[in-house]
């Protein structure tokens, strides 16, 4: 894997998963109109991940995606990383 798509896949995490806020451009400046993902069995579509994004955004403050080895197989890529995130707290 070339240095230019280990930095995209960075500003992809950095710009789309770190942010504190769902910014639909910016999302729709690094996935594809039909991007897929599976999330805990759960196959979600383009518009069902922004959805998952947003719901992510409603409990976790904040969260930091430390990245390791990027794996490249073909042209699949696959971040090995760990997350860090911290729920918010409730305001009673």
């Amino acid at each position: 894997m070339n240095i230019k798509n280990k930095q995209l896949i960075k500003d992809t995490f950095t710009q789309v998963v770190e942010r504190t806020i769902v910014d639909e451009k910016i999302i729709a400046d690094f996935f594809h109109s039909k991007y897929q993902q599976n999330v805990d069995g759960v196959q979600l579509d383009y518009s069902g991940f922004i959805q998952h994004m947003k719901a992510q955004k409603s409990i976790i403050s904040n969260i930091t995606v430390n990245s390791g080895i990027l794996l490249q197989k073909m042209n699949l890529f696959l971040p090995i990383m760990t997350l860090s995130s911290q729920k918010m707290m409730a305001i009673l």
